[in-house]
């Protein structure tokens, strides 16, 4: 979960996770803070059902779109 994803957001050079919102319960999605900043969301093994993985993915798409948006 927590740890996991603090490793990766570390290997990638991301300082830290500005949390925007929850895709559902237990998945935050959010920005992570670096010199290229990337919408991520979050999903720790216990949380979620079967459709949780691509609600995450339209929630992130969802944010790109947003953010690039004129």
């Amino acid at each position: 979960g927590g740890d996991t994803a603090a490793a990766l957001l570390k290997q990638w050079g991301l300082g830290g996770l500005r949390l925007i919102g929850e895709v559902e319960t237990g998945v935050p999605i959010g920005l992570a803070i670096g010199p290229r900043p990337l919408i991520v969301a979050l999903k720790a093994g216990g949380f979620g059902h079967d459709a949780t993985l691509a609600l995450a993915r339209t929630a992130v798409r969802s944010f790109l779109r947003c953010s690039l948006a004129p």
